[in-house]
């Protein structure tokens, strides 16, 4: 091979060997310029080399040739033989070059939108858009309750008409920054028929052990209290949902400790009446919540108890009120109709306390819950101060008749409702008993002084219900629900209330 082959075709062989990594990169025209172009160089190689052959073979035949060395083309002197062709060797050289490095960029750059780019999601858990990393999330959610309530008994006093009511419709707005940080805002359009606030927080997720969050939210108290509306599994909540805070505005630290095994929960708030919500304070009071939830055997190997959680809440505060504004709540029945009031001009006047121990049981299909709640608090009318005392409790059990688990959050279908492929979702069953006392204090003194009216207020209601669950899917949930209502007291001369019998249903929709 002569100097002029060994020097430009290697050359020649790594770009064109380098092509096919760079060419991945190009555009097919591209590409395709810069291989014609290698091509005419190679073609033209090749008969620079052929004529050099030729040259040192009628060099050899002759001695002149032999004894003149230097008449046979040196690199450089090769190299000069085509200086047109050596530079656009140069600028083909220099494009694969070019070529490799914006290939180099292409790759960072794709590797950066892969890490940073955006993208919409949609699926059970709702709808969004979040990066890729998943450190930037954007939620969109609602919830909605359709009912139907028909009341079997009119004697009630005061009785609500049957009717079709939206009992909650809340669209909802989840943000996530940095993954541990977020901003939530939930709304109410239901019920009430207006537009109102019904959370608004934001929180910093530090650790697993230790969280903050601050805003309008539940008071970690109850434990039905606690559970989201769409987990359900009554209609409405049991009797002692009434005697714990709502929603409330103040901060809370919390976390989980031990493996997971013990949830803690500490906030301090305004302090609202029994079962209601604040967005404001009418006093300088404040109150202390406090929760601890344990799952004992959560990490153990114990199957039958691991879906064991045992709990206690308690809030402290003193909290007032005034005759125009007394700070103080009514008590409902499952039927959402009055069946304890206030008399007016009765008032909270100090101290209130409440404590509330907690449990639920979950293994299989099987769930059961219960929660006992009393709480104290000084009120007065006219002349007559006490601390009264009001307490109740619950006891629900449930089973899933399509042998899905049972849990604190709704089941999840193992087949999805489905006329076509035969899907027909899961169904669960459930009975509960729960009732409401109040103090016989809150009857004691005259007309003028007593706290509530006995012909007016019962003293007690006790509940037994029944309820039927078909999930269609994760998303749609059909519901039954009769409830049964007996009172004590209530009536004139110191009769009882007539029983509440009520059918509800439910449509809801979640995601």
């Amino acid at each position: 091979m002569n100097g002029l082959g060994r020097w430009a075709r290697p050359l020649l062989a790594a770009g064109v060997l380098s092509m096919p990594h760079l060419v991945a990169a190009q555009s097919t025209e591209a590409t395709d310029a810069l291989l014609k172009r290698l091509e005419e160089l190679d073609r033209k190689v090749k008969s620079l080399e052929e004529k050099l052959e030729q040259a040192e073979r009628r060099g050899a035949e002759t001695p002149a040739a032999v004894a003149a060395p230097a008449a046979v083309p040196t690199e450089p002197a090769k190299a000069a033989a085509d200086p047109a062709l050596l530079q656009r060797i140069d600028d083909i050289d220099q494009q694969v070059k070019i070529v490799g490095r914006k290939q180099e960029l292409d790759a960072e750059a794709a590797a950066a939108k892969a890490k940073d780019g955006a993208s919409a999601y949609a699926g059970s858990q709702g709808f969004g858009i979040r990066t890729a990393d998943n450190a930037f999330r954007l939620r969109f959610g609602a919830l909605l309750h359709a009912d139907a309530r028909a009341y079997l008994n009119n004697d009630f006093p005061g009785a609500a008409p049957d009717n079709f009511i939206i009992r909650r419709l809340r669209p909802v707005v989840e943000a996530t920054f940095y993954d541990k940080y977020s901003l939530l805002i939930r709304s109410e359009l239901g019920n009430q028929g207006s537009l109102s606030l019904l959370d608004g927080y934001a929180e910093a997720r530090f650790t697993p052990e230790f969280k903050v969050r601050v805003g309008k939210f539940k008071g970690p108290v109850g434990l039905e209290r606690l559970q989201s509306p769409q987990d359900l599994a009554f209609i409405e909540r049991g009797f002692p949902t009434q005697l714990v805070p709502n929603r409330d505005i103040g901060f809370q630290f919390f976390g989980d400790v031990f493996d997971g095994r013990l949830t803690y929960q500490a906030g301090y708030f305004n302090g609202v009446r029994d079962g209601q919500s604040g967005d404001s304070d009418n006093n300088s009071g404040k109150d202390f919540n406090g929760r601890l939830f344990a799952h004992p055997f959560k990490n153990t190997d114990i199957d039958a108890l691991r879906g064991l959680g045992l709990g206690i809440a308690v809030t402290s505060g003193v909290q007032g009120g005034s005759a125009a504004s007394s700070n103080l709540a009514n008590y409902l029945t499952p039927g959402q109709q009055t069946f304890f009031a206030y008399n007016t001009g009765t008032f909270a006047s100090g101290e209130r306390q409440r404590w509330s121990p907690q449990f639920y049981y979950y293994n299989g299909p099987l769930g059961v819950l219960g929660e006992y709640v009393t709480v104290s608090q000084e009120i007065v009318r006219s002349t007559n101060r006490r601390e009264i005392t009001n307490s109740a409790w619950q006891l629900y059990a449930t089973w899933v008749l399509t042998g899905e688990d049972a849990g604190y959050v709704r089941p999840t279908p193992r087949h999805n409702f489905d006329w076509q492929t035969g899907g027909w979702g899961a169904f669960e069953v459930g009975v509960r008993a729960s009732e409401l006392r109040v103090d016989d204090d809150q009857f004691a003194g005259s007309a003028a002084t007593r706290f509530a009216d006995p012909a007016v207020s019962a003293r007690k209601a006790t509940d037994l219900g029944l309820v039927l669950n078909w999930y269609l899917n994760r998303n749609i949930k059909l519901q039954f629900n009769y409830d049964q209502t007996r009172f004590k007291g209530g009536a004139a001369n110191g009769g009882d209330l007539p029983d509440e019998k009520i059918f509800f249903s439910r449509v809801q929709a979640f995601f």
